[in-house]
This record gives structure tokens, C-alpha cells and sequence, in this order.
């Protein structure tokens, strides 16, 4: 339908919830579709960028490609594992700290993340500084693994 009828009109609006005090009118407010989508776009590349390095991460740690693909997928959908009410801690740290909370982008930006989470500790420019330090880390990681694992030791060992 998209393609025959184009996407649609970028100004329409999209509720938010700016702060969640009373739950009243004065809690929630609108963005523009194209502000929303905007938002969106710039995380998408952050966390293209993580799973990529983190697969190759995982490929020279591991050989059999099943492995990583579980890993990843483990990594992907652990937050499901958290996801409740009355969790605002993991492991002693506040959850807004921990990468898996931000995979879920869209509902980070339209405040429903901190409603479903009940806690306000989830913002959308932490949710970016916490991608891109993880991004950073996995950098690190890959550069002491790929120093570590080379490519002569990859091919002896199988």
C-alpha cells in the first residue's frame, strides 16, 4: 500500500508521556511523525553497528556459526527476561544502564518504556549514550580478541 499510495502525511501526531506524576491530561503531549521517525533513524545505525561487531565478536570466539546465532538471539530478547513492573534494579544497577532496555527504541521515545517499566529512569539521550558506550566496549573487546585470536591460530585450530 505504501508503495501505491506513499507513505502518508510526516505532520500528523504521536502521543507521548512527558512525565508520568498524575496521569492526567497535563502528563502527556504530542510529536510530529516525522520527529518521531527522525529519532528512530538515528538509533538504528547504532545498534546495527553493535550487533554487527558483536556477531564478529562471537564468530572469532566461537567457529560454529548455531553458536553465535544463539548467543546473539540470547543477547537480543534478554530483556524479555526483566520486563516487569516492579523491576527498576539488575544485579544491584539501576536497568536504565544496561543496553538490552533500548533495543525497543520506539517505545523509549513515546515514554511508554518508562510506563510499562514504572520508573522515569529511561530518556532517550541516555538510551543513546549507553548504546554508544556499550558500541565503544564492544570495540575494545574486538580489538583484544582479534589481537588474541589471529588468523593463523583461526585456521590451525580447525
Amino acid at each position: 500500500m505504501t508503495i501505491q499510495f506513499g507513505f502518508g502525511y510526516f505532520d500528523l501526531n504521536v502521543p507521548v508521556m512527558i512525565q508520568q506524576k498524575t496521569f492526567t491530561s497535563e502528563d502527556f503531549s504530542v510529536i510530529s511523525m516525522a520527529s518521531y521517525l527522525g529519532k528512530t533513524l538515528i538509533v538504528l545505525p547504532l545498534l546495527v553497528i553493535l550487533f554487527v561487531r558483536l556477531n564478529i565478536v562471537l564468530s572469532l570466539l566461537f567457529k560454529n556459526e548455531w553458536i553465535v546465532l544463539f548467543i546473539s538471539s540470547l543477547i537480543l530478547f534478554s530483556e524479555s527476561l526483566y520486563l516487569t513492573r516492579s523491576t527498576r534494579e539488575l544485579f544491584g544497577k539501576d536497568i536504565s544502564l544496561f543496553p538490552q532496555t533500548y533495543f525497543d527504541f520506539g517505545k523509549i521515545i513515546d515514554g511508554e518504556k518508562n510506563f510499562l517499566m514504572n520508573t522515569e529512569t529511561i530518556t532517550y539521550a541516555k538510551g543513546i549514550l549507553v548504546l554508544l558506550i556499550t558500541c565503544l566496549a564492544i570495540e575494545v573487546i574486538l580489538l583484544i580478541v582479534s589481537l588474541i585470536i589471529n588468523k593463523r591460530r583461526f585456521y590451525l585450530a580447525s
